[in-house]
């Protein structure tokens, strides 16, 4: 993988695999469903997870889509009255990867440490949004505010779903791209940038 500069797609949706792990066992709610090996439960990525014999609790993420944007381009240095804001001169672009989260969730009761699914027409549906909270949680966690979610939507196709509910929306994840380097572009409004200095709390003055 040699000149890949920014996370891949199984990197981000594992850091959020780890993360959403360690979240639900914090909370004593159910762990995601192993796997058919016995491994341990975790988020699965790409498009065949969701038609394959399976059970909740269980999350999906698929990737969809990217692009690149340029960063923020108005920084403040210190923020000390006084001092104008200045415009970052080359400002490193970012790449937003975009993945579609299928987050299935069932009520459970837990007796003597086990988790048994109890199927309920209105709690299925909050344990559906649980699992929403815990994947954007885990991005907050990761990426310091720098994701991205939509509207999402509600599958309650009894055909394909025997038990639980499905809830599916997107989620962008911002990275950064070193080697696309966005050139220098002042603001045309912002007029002439100056820095002034302010002595002992007086007016602000020249340098």
């Amino acid at each position: 993988m040699s000149g890949v500069y920014r996370p891949t797609w199984s990197a981000i949706a594992q850091a959020l695999s780890n993360q959403v792990v360690v979240q639900l066992a914090a909370a004593g709610l159910p762990p995601l469903t192993p796997e058919i090996d016995g491994s341990p439960g975790a988020i699965q990525i790409g498009p065949q997870f969701t038609v394959e014999q399976g059970s909740p609790p269980r999350i999906v993420m698929i990737p969809t889509g990217f692009k690149f944007e340029n960063s923020r381009d108005v920084v403040s240095p210190t923020g000390n009255p006084g001092q104008n804001l200045t415009w970052d001169p080359r400002a490193i672009g970012v790449q937003w990867k975009t993945y579609e989260v299928q987050c299935w969730g069932c009520n459970f009761i837990e007796a003597n440490g086990v988790f048994e699914p109890a199927p309920d027409p209105l709690l299925d549906y909050d344990a559906a949004q649980i699992l929403c909270e815990m994947v954007w949680q885990a991005a907050q966690a990761l990426t310091a505010g720098e994701w991205a979610t939509k509207s999402g939507t509600i599958d309650v196709t009894p055909t394909l779903i025997r038990v639980g509910r499905i809830v599916k929306f997107d989620l962008a994840i911002s990275t950064p791209a070193p080697d696309f380097l966005y050139p220098y572009a002042p603001n045309p409004t912002a007029g002439t940038i100056t820095t002034k200095i302010s002595i002992n709390g007086g007016s602000p003055v020249p340098p």
